[in-house]
């Protein structure tokens, strides 16, 4: 991939199978660096980046925290509850708050207590994203990777989680988006264009 790229909140989109989820398991480690660098700072109040010349993974602290809603979600058999905590401590504002970003679990007979199977069987493909998605958000990170969340759920749920989560609750962190909803690309500090694994365009928009 060309190029460094420094932001805040980015968008990363693409025709599938160019490498967008790809450029997020880079993020965490899960795919080797073949050639070239993947370098994951934290700055704060400006301060320079030293970009010299190193090869692989480079994590400038190694306690950078990073929270990711993968695009196919994993849940286990258990409480919604439980999906959601994934053994975290019990927060309970914090858990609320999450509760209502997804919206919908107050619509099911036992709400948040409802068991899932293996995978999230017995919930439908929009409430297996939100779960999933609930996970991530709940965890506190440095860093929120967030792959295609909006799969499966209807335009108005979408537009009320992309402005009361991505952009409200999670305002200050770190988010890459990986979404085919360009509607929100113009929210983006950095949209970043990927094609066949490549970045070829970078486009810089301020709020």
């Amino acid at each position: 991939m060309d190029g460094p790229i420094i932001v805040k909140e980015r968008k990363v989109v693409g025709p599938a199978g160019s490498g967008k989820s790809s450029l997020l398991n880079l993020l965490l480690q899960e795919l080797p660096v073949d050639a070239g660098t993947v370098r994951l700072f934290q700055i704060k109040n400006g301060a320079s980046v030293d970009l010299r010349t190193t090869h692989g993974f480079v994590k400038s602290k190694p306690e950078i925290t990073i929270s990711y809603a993968s695009q196919n979600p994993l849940l286990f058999s258990g409480t919604i509850k439980d999906n959601i905590l994934f053994g975290l401590e019990y927060d309970h504002a914090r858990y609320q708050e999450v509760c209502f970003l997804v919206k919908d679990f107050k619509e099911l007979p036992n709400r948040d207590m409802t068991i899932v199977g293996e995978g999230g069987k017995s919930l439908s493909i929009d409430q297996k994203t939100k779960v999933n998605l609930a996970r991530a958000v709940y965890r506190q990170a440095d860093l929120y990777l967030l792959d295609d969340i909006f799969h499966g759920i209807d335009g108005n749920d979408s537009e009320f989680i992309f402005n009361e989560c991505v952009l409200g609750f999670l305002q200050g962190k770190t988010r890459i988006l990986v979404t085919d909803h360009l509607e929100y690309l113009k929210q983006a500090d950095t949209i970043a264009v990927i094609e066949k694994v490549r970045i070829p365009e970078k486009m810089i928009r301020s709020n």
